[in-house]
């Protein structure tokens, strides 16, 4: 069973972002971390406009990013000439699949984390989010 989930990025101080905004999801052992509409690869793909299966439906803006993944992560960047508003927020859907052979009750952490100095980042303490996904 597969299970939707949105990565939420905020800007914070109140200005536009700077250059290239960037950030990776951690692609973890029990599960396949995946993006809607695309199949991953190492070279960067471009997003498809859609929702995703959270609180009731969740408007997602993965056409505005590009998407690559490697052994590790999947790296999602905001477009050329894009950005994130100041005090705003973009909010990009996934789907985490459970793998065949990942026992019931295996707990397992997705971590997000904002690429260091992207998007003009000063605030270095708050670029990552980590949750938790748990098999039945």
């Amino acid at each position: 069973q597969s299970r939707d989930f949105v990565v939420n990025v905020f800007e914070a101080i109140g200005v536009p972002t700077t250059g290239t905004v960037s950030f990776r999801v951690s692609r973890i052992s029990g599960w396949d971390i995946t993006v809607p509409g695309l199949t991953l690869t190492a070279t960067d793909q471009s997003g498809i406009a859609g929702s995703s299966n959270v609180l009731g439906g969740t408007v997602h803006e993965n056409q505005n990013w590009l998407f690559k993944q490697n052994s590790g992560f999947i790296t999602v960047t905001l477009k050329p000439g894009l950005f994130i508003a100041g005090s705003g927020q973009a909010i990009l859907g996934f789907t985490a699949s459970r793998k065949a052979g990942t026992s019931s009750g295996t707990t397992q952490n997705i971590t997000a984390t904002a690429v260091a100095g992207s998007g003009g980042e000063v605030d270095f303490s708050n670029n990552q989010f980590i949750t938790s996904i748990t098999a039945n």
